[in-house]
C-alpha cells in the first residue's frame, strides 16, 4: 500500500510539473499573441491616419 501511495504521489507530482511548465508556455504564447495584436492594430490605426 505504501509502495503505490509513493509511486502515486511521484506520477501525481510529474505530471503536475509538466502541466505547470506546459501552462507557462501557453501564457507566454497566449501574452505574446495579443501583444502582436495590439501591434498589429496599432500599424493599421497608423496606416488608416496616414492614408
Amino acid at each position: 500500500m505504501d509502495n503505490t501511495c509513493v509511486s502515486v504521489n511521484c506520477i501525481n507530482s510529474k505530471s503536475f510539473i509538466v502541466f505547470s511548465e506546459s501552462y507557462a508556455e501557453l501564457k507566454y504564447i497566449l501574452n505574446v499573441y495579443t501583444v502582436f495584436g495590439k501591434f498589429k492594430n496599432g500599424i493599421f490605426r497608423v496606416t488608416k491616419i496616414l492614408q
